[in-house]
């Protein structure tokens, strides 16, 4: 969320001397809001999933042995509670009440998945990718909705810099919801053992790790040529030639993550390309945020685009 309002926003902002309409203490407020949501979501995860951690992870079960179940619902609820109060609070002081919606959306969303929906064919893969790639979304959502409040024509609002950043945004989500849809499928077929004690219909359960392979794989170079798709928009625009430079580590890793796909057999090869996807998944969410910055950086002192 930082990364999209200092890496994407803030720069097209600045182009046209335009500052930040939300304030620090605000926004901190409304991304600790999603913190909070997220811990709860690991808490209820780990309450309905005891059966099946036990198989998989034995060593890293908590709850039954080191927190009663009922201690774990209360604090499931006292950190939803607090989500819900920072989040709402935060919409309201944004100006955008009926942002606090999403926070209820979700709750009940990651209790659904944890109870149900993450058992079904890649219906909580789907859940899990689409909530992700929700947040860098509504990072730039609640700057772009106030600075359009303030603005007399929707025209200056898709200005090129201010564009540029919308673009940035977008292609940040698109990112988020497919590496996350990739790693869910993976991690599912690490977890294969334990899914099946619980009935799970996940995807390597029901057609296999060869349809595991033949999807991650597929996700992983969609990443790919998007990513090199728009470093190529850039080169066309601005004839940066140190975009291509600096994307030579994210793409060598992306390559190396797909031929792991492709290669591995045991549930720690599975487990170690989950690992792999993470670091991918922060590396190129701080590039993104690089090329956006240096990109609207150009904007600023009026290089002509082509």
């Amino acid at each position: 969320m930082y990364a999209v309002r200092f890496g994407f926003v803030y720069p097209s902002f600045s182009v046209y001397n335009e500052s930040l309409h939300v304030n620090e203490f605000v926004f901190a407020l409304f991304a600790f809001a999603f913190v909070l949501m997220a811990a709860g979501g690991y808490v209820i995860n780990d309450y309905y999933d005891v059966q099946i951690d036990t198989i998989n992870k034995p060593g890293k079960v908590i709850i039954g042995r080191h927190i009663l179940p009922k201690d774990a619902l209360i604090f499931y609820r006292i950190l939803n509670i607090a989500g819900v109060i920072a989040g709402c609070a935060s919409a309201f002081l944004m100006g955008l009440p009926l942002l606090g919606f999403i926070f209820a959306l979700y709750i009940s969303g990651l209790w659904f998945y944890s109870y149900s929906l993450k058992r079904r064919l890649l219906t909580g893969n789907l859940i899990i990718a689409f909530f992700v790639a929700l947040v860098p979304l509504v990072s730039g959502v609640t700057e772009y909705s106030s600075l359009m409040k303030s603005m007399d024509s929707i025209a200056l609002v898709l200005a090129p810099c201010w564009l540029y950043g919308l673009i940035g945004i977008y292609s940040l989500s698109i990112f988020a919801l497919l590496t996350t849809l990739a790693r869910e499928i993976v991690k599912d077929t690490e977890d294969m053992d334990g899914d099946k004690s619980a009935n799970s219909r996940t995807l390597p359960i029901v057609f296999g790790t060869r349809a595991v392979k033949i999807t991650v794989t597929t996700l992983l170079l969609v990443v790919l040529f998007f990513f090199l798709g728009l470093l190529l928009f850039i080169w066309n625009q601005f004839g940066y030639s140190i975009a291509f430079l600096l994307s030579a580590l994210p793409e060598t890793l992306m390559i190396f993550i797909v031929v792991s796909v492709i290669r591995a057999q045991t549930n720690r090869d599975y487990h170690n390309i989950s690992q792999w996807i993470k670091f991918m998944m922060i590396g190129c969410t701080l590039y993104l945020a690089y090329i956006c910055y240096i990109t609207e950086g150009l904007c600023k002192y009026h290089i002509p685009l082509k």
